[in-house]
């Protein structure tokens, strides 16, 4: 072999490597690309699954707060019925009661008529006998 084919041969050589060597640097580099990723895609369906445990906690607190909720509403119902029940009442009463009074006036009214005409009944029966 002549000298320029051995010079040619070692700068071949010398470029293969120089080439696998960088070829080796760039697989190293996309493997530690590849690992980053992989961790932070780790990270994130960590954080992801948390996101559903505290939505799920938090749907199970508003069905507990709407099923309470439902349960003030529904006594809430019941209590105006029987306050409307009373408050009926109170009027039936209140009606009653002023009927009462006015009978009672009427009452007090012909307490003196009566009295005189039993008075007078006493005195002509006191006279007669």
């Amino acid at each position: 072999m002549s000298s320029i084919s051995l010079i040619v041969e070692k700068l071949f050589c010398i470029g293969m490597a120089t080439s696998q060597v960088d070829l080796a640097h760039l697989l190293a580099a996309r493997d530690q690309e590849l690992r980053t990723i992989s961790a932070e895609m780790n990270q994130v369906q960590s954080e992801l699954k948390l996101a559903r445990s505290l939505i799920a906690e938090r749907d199970s607190e508003i069905q507990c707060v709407r099923t309470t909720n439902n349960q003030y509403v529904e006594e809430n119902e019941r209590l105006r019925a029987i306050l409307g029940e009373w408050s009926t009442r109170a009027a039936k009463l209140e009606r009653a009661l002023e009927a009462e009074r006015m009978s009672n006036i009427e009452l007090q009214r012909k307490i003196p008529t009566v009295r005189s005409q039993t008075h007078m009944s006493v005195e002509a029966t006191d006279q007669g006998a």
